[in-house]
């Protein structure tokens, strides 16, 4: 019994360093990822409100989301951090309801502060920051309305950009778009 028991121990001991590089093995994903951000947008002189969108791009299976001025949201692997002041920090869940998309956002009270996860779908690049409000006419703004105009979804931007999918393009007509609007 007491070998068995010894054995048990030794397993658990082998266990939980396994999880814990498992774990900051993310984390470390997610640093070089922001990393070789940043050096892009340095390299080539990109504008800096263009990093959650480039983030994206480079962290596959992630949504990246400008929550304020200087601060994003990363969803990676289910785990959720912030990263602000060149610190990421990892948060137990965003103080945001989640919703797989528009149509579902759209389901919500007025009032409600939400992240999609897509425009259409999961992880289609046009995942969001939104408040639900009223109907709202468009003001310039990125405004997406329901078909009965009874709700809106006014898109948060904090000094940074909004992307072609977030305003519903889909990639597979991303070049017929592209054609299109440099004819007119």
């Amino acid at each position: 019994m007491k070998k068995i028991l010894t054995i048990i121990d030794c397993l658990f001991l082998l266990i939980i360093p396994l999880f814990v590089f498992i774990f900051n093995n993310d984390v470390r994903v997610v640093n070089k990822r922001i990393e070789q951000t940043n050096n892009y947008i340095k390299e080539k002189n990109i504008d800096d409100r263009l990093f959650s969108n480039i983030l994206q791009s480079k962290l596959d299976n992630s949504l990246i989301y400008n929550i304020d001025n200087n601060e994003d949201l990363i969803i990676y692997k289910n785990s959720y951090y912030i990263y602000k002041n060149a610190k990421l920090n990892e948060i137990n869940y965003p103080d945001y309801k989640i919703e797989n998309n528009i149509e579902d956002a759209l389901n919500n009270e007025i009032g409600t502060m939400i992240l999609t996860k897509g425009y259409y779908k999961e992880f289609d690049g046009g995942n969001g920051f939104f408040i639900v409000n009223e109907y709202l006419e468009n003001d310039n703004e990125l405004i997406i309305s329901n078909k009965e105009k009874t709700k809106s979804l006014k898109y948060i931007c904090f000094n940074s950009t909004i992307n072609v999918y977030q305003m519903g393009y889909k990639k597979e007509y991303i070049d017929t778009y592209i054609n299109y609007f440099t004819k007119i």
